[in-house]
């Protein structure tokens, strides 16, 4: 029963760590778009 609950728990923290880290990606590459854009405007 622990070796099942710690296996959940490692799945449960490997699931959010995987969340966390597509929202971060996601967040970097709004950021360098969003950059590309403004550098884009004002080149303009």
């Amino acid at each position: 029963m622990l070796v099942r609950g710690a296996l959940t728990v490692s799945e449960n923290v490997e699931a959010i760590l995987q969340r966390v880290r597509i929202h971060f990606v996601a967040f970097l590459l709004d950021r360098c778009l969003l950059r590309e854009r403004d550098a884009t405007i004002a080149g303009t």
